[in-house]
């Protein structure tokens, strides 16, 4: 039996200290390094659960409580956007083929979701998942030959599939409950806490219902 078409997933987050900022009205700096934490460990425990995903990069200029097992590639820009073509480049030079780029915030992404989405991808080529809100972009999966523009940020959804159709592609949108929510405001924070979802992330309900 033919093992599937593999990615890697490239998983950029800040350093923790500077992760939900605007909740910082609400939260202490440790409650948000630590909700932070909870919703990368949450990603990365999803993402093992995904036969087509070989491999897991975090990027990231720090380690802080990321695995042991788990490699976390130094940005390499100034900004999201040129540290992601910067880690896109360095993996298309070691010849891995097909990419992944998913958000660390995303508090109710299932296995489901990520298969869905990598399956469109290896049919169609590029998939992209937006946010609920159709402004954000929650997730792409690509081939690392492709010279792709990020454009994370305000309006990145729109932007990015602008960038999808400059190279000749037909943009191939996947929408999903738990690749469209992402966390990023006390009322998400509501939202996620006993939402139903494809696999509910106990360690970050725990913790904010601790923190009420």
């Amino acid at each position: 039996m033919s093992q599937p078409a593999g990615f890697t997933a490239l998983v950029p987050i800040k350093p923790r200290a500077q992760c939900k900022t605007r909740l910082a009205r609400q939260l202490s700096a440790a409650e948000r390094r630590g909700l932070a934490r909870s919703m990368l460990d949450h990603v990365i425990a999803t993402l093992r659960q995904v036969p087509r995903i070989h491999s897991i990069v975090v990027l990231s200029a720090e380690r802080d409580t990321v695995p042991a097992d788990i490699e976390v590639l130094a940005e390499q820009g100034n900004d999201l956007n040129s540290s992601l073509a910067g880690a896109m480049a360095e993996l298309r030079d070691r010849g891995v083929d097909r990419v992944l780029v998913l958000p660390a915030d995303l508090a109710r992404v299932g296995p489901g979701d990520i298969e869905r989405l990598l399956d469109v991808a290896v049919d169609k080529g590029v998939a992209i998942a937006p946010s609920d809100d159709d402004e954000g972009t929650n997730g792409i999966a690509l081939s690392s030959a492709l010279a792709f523009r990020f454009a994370f940020g305000p309006d990145s959804f729109r932007r990015h599939l602008k960038e999808i159709a400059r190279h000749g592609a037909r943009p191939h949108v996947v929408r999903s409950a738990g690749l469209g929510f992402d966390l990023d405001t006390v009322a998400d924070l509501d939202q996620c806490i006993g939402a139903a979802g494809d696999s509910p992330p106990t360690n970050i309900d725990n913790q904010w219902e601790a923190l009420g």
